[in-house]
C-alpha cells in the first residue's frame, strides 16, 4: 500500500470526482500537500482521517 495518494487515487478510492476532491483540498477539508511541480498529495494518515471523519484534523 502507498504512504502518499495522487488526487486520482482518493477519487476512485471515495468515488467522487477529481475536482469535488481539489474543491475539498482548497477548502480544507482533506489535509494535502503541493509537490514543486504543483501537484497534490494526500498522506494516507490524512486520507484515513478523512474517511473515517469527513473531515481532515487541520
Amino acid at each position: 500500500m502507498y504512504d502518499v495518494f495522487t488526487v486520482d487515487q482518493t477519487s476512485k478510492r471515495c468515488r467522487f470526482s477529481s475536482t469535488t476532491n481539489i474543491n475539498w483540498i482548497d477548502a480544507g477539508y482533506i489535509k494535502a500537500y503541493k509537490t514543486p511541480e504543483g501537484h497534490r498529495r494526500i498522506n494516507l494518515k490524512d486520507f484515513e482521517i478523512y474517511k473515517k471523519t469527513g473531515h481532515s484534523h487541520s
